[in-house]
């Protein structure tokens, strides 16, 4: 398996590669070989879909893995679903049917001695700072994918109820950035809600 287009970060580079790549019977075996099922691609759109089926209709995992549960974003969506247009990420599950991200990341890069310097990190370190822990760095010939545990796609899902869950939610940023710069990891980019995950929603007061 190989990878045969270019990963320029900010440039939006050549889509259709990367779906073709990621929708490929040779690395959903790849990644099968390596304990991962990829999410199943719904016929040609950007919408992908878990390939395993879920036990039950909620899970507040434990950490690191993200709490889910069955409910739906619109009435013909599936549970779990996830919308990815880019082809820069895939969503898989793990042989315990936990629910991954995976990202290529080339060789080199200080993007990559960045995600190492986490993965070498103790989870309760990354907890008690706000950072999303790499779960996994798996190398193929001048890349890593870095496999990452699914959180919320959004600090903005679900609402937030109360200006305690605001004051949280402000805490947990700073924290995680105090903890980035403190090791002389910069951002790179503004800070947004997209850049931002939920781990579990349960977890926020009531």
């Amino acid at each position: 398996m190989q990878i045969n287009f270019e990963i320029e970060p900010g440039k939006e580079g050549d889509i259709l590669a990367r779906f073709k790549f990621w929708d490929s019977s040779d690395t959903a075996q790849w990644f099968k070989d390596h304990g991962y099922t990829l999410y199943k691609r719904v016929k040609e759109s950007a919408v992908l879909r878990p390939a395993l089926p879920s036990e039950s209709h909620c899970d507040d995992a434990e950490y690191p893995y993200g709490y889910f549960d069955s409910s739906k974003s619109r009435p013909s969506s599936d549970p779990l679903e996830v919308y990815e247009r880019w082809g820069k990420v895939a969503y898989a599950q793990d042989s315990a049917n936990r629910h991954v991200v995976i990202k290529i990341v080339p060789n080199g890069t200080e993007e990559y001695r960045v995600l190492e310097f986490l993965k070498s990190q103790t989870l309760e370190d990354l907890k008690e700072n706000c950072v999303m822990p790499v779960l996994d760095l798996l190398p193929i010939e001048g890349y890593y994918f870095a496999i990452m545990p699914r959180w919320g796609y959004s600090i903005d899902v679900p609402y937030m109820q109360d200006i305690q869950e605001v004051i949280i939610m402000i805490h947990s940023l700073l924290k995680g950035l105090a903890y980035l710069h403190g090791h002389n990891i910069a951002h790179g980019v503004n800070i947004s809600p997209s850049s931002c995950f939920l781990w579990n929603p349960l977890t926020l007061p009531s």
